[in-house]
């Protein structure tokens, strides 16, 4: 009889911690309201970065001199306050006589987040000469090795008076001073063995 008299109040209490377990499983969000990924954090500095690769990553074919030879997709952002315009620069920084330029673009007009489609030039831009002698984007073409591909973005407190067709020289003396702010990214290519 002892034994019940115990066992009661035990039996009471484990009946009410399984009751409210239940009603607070009960209450919880349906799973359609739980998202389904975990969004992305947006870094908080001006940055640069691309859909078609991450930094340090490999640059796809299609964006190469093996592929359709056009520019990946860029998207640009937390542009620094007081921003008039921004210069692009690609560069090929393993090429054994220096740098190789594949493209040059200033002047593009700033936006809070910067979306710079595959295949497009930002309009209103102005288009500098690349390596290959040509105002336009010139695709990685490594001749021996894996090569590093550097995307810089430069935030200008002014328009750059330039001529188009204009070298990376020429952009960099003309922004010099007027540089509030830089990111970038580095993509990296090989050529497939043939």
């Amino acid at each position: 009889m002892n034994r019940i008299r115990v066992l009661i109040p035990a039996l009471g209490i484990f009946i009410v911690v399984i009751s409210a377990v239940v009603f607070l499983l009960s209450r919880r969000a349906p799973p359609s309201a739980v998202p389904d990924s975990v969004p992305t954090p947006q870094p908080t500095s001006f940055f640069i970065l691309s859909q078609a690769f991450t930094d340090g990553e490999t640059i796809p074919a299609k964006y190469t001199c093996d592929g359709q030879d056009i520019n990946p997709p860029l998207t640009i952002g937390n542009i620094p306050e007081g921003t008039k315009s921004l210069a692009l620069v690609i560069d090929d920084i393993d090429t054994p006589s220096g740098t190789w330029i594949h493209w040059l673009v200033w002047n593009i007009e700033p936006a809070a987040y910067l979306d710079i489609g595959e295949n497009t030039t930002p309009a209103g831009s102005t288009t500098g000469r690349n390596g290959f002698g040509k105002s336009a984007y010139g695709g990685p073409c490594p001749p021996d090795r894996a090569h590093r591909y550097v995307f810089s973005v430069y935030a200008l407190d002014r328009h750059l008076i330039l001529p188009a067709g204009s070298g990376k020289q020429d952009v960099l003396n003309a922004a010099n001073t007027r540089i509030l702010g830089s990111a970038r990214i580095t993509g990296l290519y090989v050529r497939p063995r043939r």
